[in-house]
């Protein structure tokens, strides 16, 4: 596969440079996230008429840095929920927990695990994107008959 694939990373590369670094790169990593959202809206959910998965990026992340508990949830919230609903449109489609499952997961089952469930969803999350972004750009290299 290429390595020019849109949205394609390595989440627990950037959760080690989040630990080494104070949670900044985790701050980065999660604007990539929304960038990367806003960019497959643009790209593919936009001409396929699937679910939106415009995020507002710039003001998740304002809204994590500005009211970092409640905020990081409602962020969290939005970018399961639209990924969630935008893979649901494609049958067969690896899906993720939706917006709802993931806040309720992270307020009530994280703390119990010390946060080891939520570091998992987090890279399912970042593996289901990257295989869907994956998918995208071999239908778009496949050729027409």
């Amino acid at each position: 596969m290429s390595q020019n694939v849109q949205g394609t990373r390595s989440y627990f590369l950037w959760f080690f440079l989040g630990i080494i670094t104070g949670g900044i790169c985790m701050v980065i990593y999660n604007l990539l996230n929304f960038l990367d959202l806003d960019e497959h809206n643009t790209r593919y959910a936009n001409r396929e008429n699937a679910p939106s998965t415009d995020s507002q990026a710039w003001l998740m992340v304002l809204l994590c840095i500005i009211v970092p508990g409640i905020g990081t949830l409602i962020a969290l919230y939005i970018k399961y929920s639209k990924l969630h609903d935008h893979l649901a449109a494609y049958q067969g489609a690896p899906n993720i927990p939706d917006g709802m499952g993931i806040l309720l997961i992270n307020i009530f089952l994280s703390w119990l695990t010390l946060g080891i469930i939520t570091i998992y969803y987090e890279w399912k999350w970042q593996h289901v994107f990257n295989e869907h972004n994956r998918w995208h750009a071999s239908k778009e290299t496949m050729p027409t008959r």
